[in-house]
């Protein structure tokens, strides 16, 4: 996987970097061959540092479930969201290459929203497809590191618990994810009923599409049925605008993740089974109403008892987006301190923080 099928210049607006639209191989949640698309933007000037340019592969938030909403197209429009994160990474240096995501930018949609092995895959992969992309001027034996928010974020926590079994060859270094929506359940049950009451929607249309063998009629009532239809094309602020009834109202049951088959899929969604493969720092806002911190500091905990080497960053009197910008910077700076040192080198001081009182031993979340 990660095999080049095809490039196309395109322009990001942003001077001095040079930017493709990329066309390659990945696989899904069950592991099919998929085609799937990207961006890599390359900064016009010369490398300057030793050996080869990093490359960061980055996770994005998610835009829409339709095809037309996939961030390579959006870059291409100039209108990106996260285009000032990565252009913190630019300044360095450093090549990104921006995975769309299943669904997103190939293929009729829609993207299987949250689904984690899916997305890991496809920012490994995306990676891969970069060093191989025709006058980009990267190599296969450049330095890795991983970076996302939100969905981002749990995509690139799930490449770093898979990238030894999958692509051993790519030189990951470090994996920065901030956001982490690590429990789906937890997520979900948390913005039920609320403002953000749409995302829990969307991950029910997002997760049948990757667990084919769940299907989606099987816990909607008729009223979903007529909303699932028209979420599948939409934006994320139609997503949240036209969906803000809590979860029952499109379900047959008041809570659809007891039913027993979908409360397997959300186990086997759970990041934190395996210890991250690389160094993982991982920040999150201390006012997120969207994954709630607790979450996140499980995730931290069972990566340390795992054995994972993970530090952390609060990101304080922060909500879900204010972090996500807040943060970068941070993001930023842990990247760098093991991509232009190998790994030698100090973590930024914010780095050494922890969520929990307990720091000298590894924790367990409450």
């Amino acid at each position: 996987m990660g095999s080049l099928v095809r490039s196309l210049p395109v322009n990001s607006g942003v001077d001095g970097v040079h930017g493709w639209k990329l066309f390659y191989r990945t696989t899904n949640t069950l592991d099919e061959p998929i085609l799937a698309s990207g961006a890599l933007l390359v900064p016009a000037g010369p490398w300057r540092g030793r050996g080869p340019r990093p490359i960061v592969g980055y996770g994005t938030e998610v835009y829409g479930l339709g095809p037309q909403h996939a961030p390579s197209g959006l870059i291409a429009a100039r209108t990106f969201p996260e285009m000032g994160q990565l252009q913190l990474a630019l300044a360095r240096g450093w090549a990104v290459a921006v995975a769309d995501g299943e669904g997103h930018g190939v293929g009729p949609g829609p993207h299987p929203y949250l689904a984690g092995k899916s997305a890991g895959h496809a920012v490994l992969d995306v990676v891969r497809a970069a060093a191989r992309t025709p006058r980009a001027g990267l190599s296969g034996e450049a330095p890795v590191g991983l970076w996302g928010y939100g969905e981002g974020g749990r995509a690139v926590a799930w490449a770093a618990e898979f990238h030894r079994s999958y692509c051993p060859e790519l030189r990951l270094r470090v994996v920065v994810a901030g956001g982490v929506p690590a429990d789906l359940r937890a997520c979900v049950e948390a913005v039920d009923g609320g403002p953000y009451s749409g995302l829990g929607f969307a991950a029910l249309i997002g997760l049948s599409i990757a667990h084919r063998d769940v299907p989606l009629d099987r816990i909607l009532a008729p009223a979903g049925r007529t909303a699932a239809h028209l979420a599948e094309g939409a934006g994320m602020l139609q997503l949240l605008a036209w969906f803000g009834k809590p979860l029952g109202y499109y379900t047959i049951r008041p809570e659809p993740w007891n039913d027993r088959l979908w409360a397997t899929v959300l186990t086997h969604e759970e990041n934190g089974h395996h210890p991250p493969s690389v160094p993982m720092h991982l920040y999150h806002g201390d006012h997120d109403e969207v994954v709630p911190v607790r979450v996140a500091q499980q995730l931290y905990a069972d990566y340390r008892v795992r054995g994972g080497d993970v530090s952390w960053t609060d990101i304080g009197d922060a909500t879900h987006a204010q972090a996500a910008h807040r943060g970068a910077h941070h993001a930023v700076e842990n990247l760098a301190a093991h991509l232009i040192t190998g790994g030698g080198g100090p973590r930024p001081r914010a780095a050494r923080s922890t969520p929990f009182s307990d720091a000298g031993n590894p924790p367990t979340a409450s």
